[in-house]
Order: structure tokens, then C-alpha cells, then sequence
């Protein structure tokens, strides 16, 4: 009895080893991540368009309160012991922000790409969502952001605990932006007339496919979304209250990590556009989700 009790402890005491070690690994190899410099050729972060303030306000409103608050002064994203702490940037010009530190090369670096000025990644950017917006979109963007009032907010400095860098590097989790930029996103806008290829210009660069994956039934968070999954037997009107109110046909509600409350200021043009988009999207049935 006691040879098999020392050979447990040895087994178990091996076991405890190996998992710090990869604990230990995971960790380093997220700091590593967390380090890299990501250098953009200045000819990418040059736009060619003057942008337009009225689309930018649309835009602003549909893609940049969500996270970054109503009056873009920033918000807490977590903030708990194995999550760490993590708040969005104030992007003003008030105390705090970083609206005036910031040039237009500096606006497209971060939207596009996910870097910030010094090279670095940025936390929790969607790049893989604003990589697809035309250079109308970004430029138009900007010039709201250039012009925000200012909210004097001083943003507490990242703190990424455990749990979110062994996530970092083990799921798709995209805390580091940077890497979650593609090398060749068009940025071209179909004209709003090209209705299906609109409203997959809007599921691009809305988020769509960042949450629901590129078949919008393969996401590692959202859900199936195609006719043959959630929305099976909707019509553009239950599709169009979903994204307005919230609300799902049989009137239950939708969750808030889907972030319809910034969704629903998607124009009428905008939500026909999506729904004639997902219609033609394969239909994947819930036992074949992948």
C-alpha cells in the first residue's frame, strides 16, 4: 500500500507539472502574441475619398457605440479576476481619449488593420468586420471621429488576465486585432442597387460572418443563421422586428451579445438588403450546424 501510494503521488504529481508547464507556455506564447509589431505600408493608409459626415454619423452609430459607448468616451468590456480588465478606448479629444493624438493614417492603422500608432496590436478590435469597409466608409468614419465632442474619461490601461490569454491562444478569440486582419479584403462597396451584393457587403463589414462564420452557420459563437437554421420559416418582417426590437417571431427575446440594439439603426434599405443576402445563402439544417 504504501509503494502504490508514493506511485500515486508521483503520477499525480507528474500530472500537476506538465499542466503548469503548458500554463506557463500558453501564457508566454499570449505575452509573445501580445508584443508583435505589425508594420502597414503607408500607400494602405492612404484613402482615396474624401468621405461624406452624414454617412459617417450612420456608420458611427451602427458600428463604434456598441463598444465604444454612447458618447464614445469608452466603456469596460470585462473586468473580473480571471478575465482580467479590459475597457475600450475613449476615442474623444477629452482627457483620457485619444482623439487628439491620433492622424487619418492613425484612424485607418486601427479600423483596418487592428495596430495602433506605436505598431502594436490593438485589444479587441473587430478588425475581421471593418477590414471589408470601402474607403468612402472608413474616410467618412473619420471625419465624425475627428469631431466628436470631447468626454474628459481616463481609460484604466489593460490588465488581460488568465483565463483571456490561455483563450487568446487555444480559441477563436479575437483579443489580439491585428491578427485577425486579412492581407487582401476588397474594401469595394457594391452600389446599393446590387441589393444581394449589398447586403453581403453589410454582413462583411457588420459582423455577420465574424460572429456566425462564413456559411453563417459555422461561427464559434453565433449561432445557425441561414433558412435552414434559426431564421427557418421567418419572413423579412420577423427578421426585420428581430433586428428593430429584439424579439424573435414567437415573441421571446433575443439576447444582447447579439447586438441588435446597434443593428437597429440599419436603414429599411439596409435590413431588405441582409435579408435578400441570408435568402441566398445555403440553407444548413441545426443537426448539420458545420
Amino acid at each position: 500500500m504504501p509503494k502504490l501510494l508514493k506511485w500515486s503521488a508521483i503520477i499525480l504529481g507528474s500530472l500537476v507539472a506538465v499542466i503548469v508547464v503548458l500554463f506557463v507556455a500558453l501564457i508566454l506564447d499570449s505575452v509573445q502574441h501580445q508584443r508583435r509589431e505589425y508594420a502597414i505600408p503607408s500607400e494602405k493608409l492612404t484613402l482615396a475619398a474624401a468621405g461624406d459626415p452624414a454617412l459617417g454619423a450612420h456608420l458611427v452609430q451602427v458600428g463604434c457605440v456598441g463598444c465604444h459607448g454612447a458618447d464614445l468616451g469608452g466603456q469596460v468590456f470585462f473586468n473580473d479576476v480571471k478575465m482580467g480588465t479590459l475597457w475600450s478606448r475613449n476615442l474623444t479629444k477629452g482627457a483620457g481619449g485619444v482623439g487628439h493624438t491620433l492622424t487619418r493614417a492613425d484612424w485607418v492603422r486601427a479600423i483596418r488593420y487592428g495596430v495602433g500608432p506605436d505598431g502594436r496590436t490593438l485589444l479587441m478590435m473587430p478588425t475581421n468586420a471593418l477590414e471589408h469597409l470601402s474607403d468612402d466608409d472608413v474616410a467618412s468614419i473619420i471625419l465624425v471621429l475627428d469631431s466628436l465632442p470631447s468626454v474628459d474619461r481616463q481609460i484604466p490601461a489593460p490588465r488581460l488576465g488568465w483565463l483571456a490569454r490561455v483563450l487568446s491562444v487555444t480559441v477563436p478569440f479575437p483579443l489580439f486585432s491585428a491578427e485577425q486582419a486579412e492581407k487582401n479584403a476588397s474594401h469595394v462597396k457594391p452600389p446599393a442597387t446590387d441589393t444581394v451584393a449589398y447586403g453581403g457587403y453589410l454582413a462583411d463589414a457588420g459582423g455577420c460572418h465574424e460572429c456566425h462564420g462564413s456559411t453563417l452557420a459555422n461561427g464559434a459563437v453565433g449561432p445557425n443563421i441561414t433558412m435552414g437554421g434559426k431564421l427557418a420559416g421567418w419572413s423579412e418582417t420577423d427578421f426585420v422586428r428581430a433586428i428593430r426590437e429584439g424579439k424573435r417571431p414567437d415573441g421571446s427575446s433575443i439576447s444582447e451579445k447579439m447586438p441588435w440594439k446597434d443593428f437597429r439603426n440599419f436603414t429599411d434599405q439596409e435590413l431588405d438588403a441582409l435579408w435578400r443576402y441570408v435568402q441566398t445563402v445555403p440553407p444548413v439544417s441545426p443537426a448539420n450546424k458545420k
